[in-house]
């Protein structure tokens, strides 16, 4: 099982499955633009890696070209106004690929959030659904397990979140029981509220060097840490506009006065979730997701890089071509 670590170079193939219009468009740039922010974001400054980030249009069937997935270093699914649970074409496509990618091609790493976290859940056996308990927005407490703790080092997190959809843990009972993969956190509205699985431990876990957040396979968030007030606030009042989330999540999150002035209040009494706190996205979830490939955030630690792998360079290719990527590795994984 390769143990990275000092890569210098970490690829992402970011499977873009949304897209931003009007303001959120303007505020953010593309789905590329806001996942490069984030990441780039969580990376410490003189750590001497670098992120290289291509996206592909899952929704128009672009993927990698055939035979150059294995140049990545993760998979990452983006979050999704779509329902996970869908089995419209392009949604059915995207579930066999990531299992296709989990099997065929174990060193590389899924990553997913929100409707990424469903999809890769629903790619191992999971099922996603409509939440009984309703829409779960904005600034949302986590309490994580125990594995939770190990990988995030917290006993709880805060995020934003934008959804109405969940995986049941029960659809995974099996995977969880047989510790294929671990529960991370839990909310009061969402149970599963992401997942890991890691590689198969070697001799060298018992090892003072040993690391746990460096054998992680696949990584979710049900919650969405690439996401900030100025962004949550915004898909509030679009889906509202468009009568597309229920008017007890706008109301939650406004409260009377969250809706009163862009400007953060000294006085947040009435201001709803707007005005909770979400830096975990950066400071936990993505420290974690750069922790994986061996970027040391000690304080005292001064981050030392291997000799750098040849640059991975994924040829630009034309949407057709990536759709036929695409075919050819479902065909040849089939």
């Amino acid at each position: 099982m390769p143990v990275p670590g000092g890569l210098g170079v970490v690829r992402v193939a970011l499977l873009i499955c949304g897209y931003w219009t009007k303001n959120l468009l303007k505020y953010n740039g593309t789905y590329l633009d806001m996942y490069r922010r984030w990441l780039n974001a969580s990376l410490p400054p003189n750590s001497g890696y670098k992120l290289i980030m291509d996206g592909y249009g899952v929704i128009k069937e672009e993927y990698p070209e055939y035979g150059a997935i294995d140049m990545y270093d993760v998979v990452m699914i983006t979050g999704s106004p779509f329902d996970a649970f869908s089995d419209e074409p392009w949604i059915v496509r995207l579930t066999k690929f990531v299992t296709l990618v989990g099997i065929n091609h174990p060193e590389i790493r899924l990553v997913g959030m929100c409707f990424g976290h469903q999809i890769i859940c629903r790619s191992l056996g999971g099922e996603a659904c409509r939440n009984p308990n309703g829409w779960e927005t904005g600034p949302t407490v986590l309490r994580t397990t125990y594995m939770g703790r190990l990988l995030y080092g917290v006993e709880k997190l805060e995020l934003q979140e934008f959804h109405q959809d969940h995986v049941p843990i029960d659809s995974l009972a099996g995977s969880l029981a047989a510790g294929e993969i671990y529960l991370l956190a839990s909310s009061d509205l969402t149970p599963n509220q992401g997942i890991v699985k890691f590689y198969p431990m070697g001799p060298d876990s018992d090892t003072p060097d040993f690391k746990l957040v460096e054998q992680v396979h696949i990584l979710t968030s049900q919650a969405h840490p690439e996401f900030d007030e100025r962004t949550v606030t915004e898909l509030h009042r679009q889906r509202d506009e468009k009568d597309a989330i229920a008017k007890e999540a706008v109301k939650n999150y406004f409260g009377a006065k969250g809706a009163d002035t862009e400007d953060e209040p000294i006085v947040k009494h009435a201001t709803g979730k707007r005005w909770g706190s979400d830096y975990d996205g950066i400071l936990v979830i993505g420290k974690t997701f750069w922790e994986i490939f061996g970027v040391d955030y000690s304080d005292d630690a001064r981050v030392t890089v291997q000799p750098k792998r040849q640059e991975k360079r994924a040829p630009k290719v034309s949407g057709q071509a990536k759709k036929r990527s695409a075919n050819l590795l479902l065909r040849n994984a089939a």
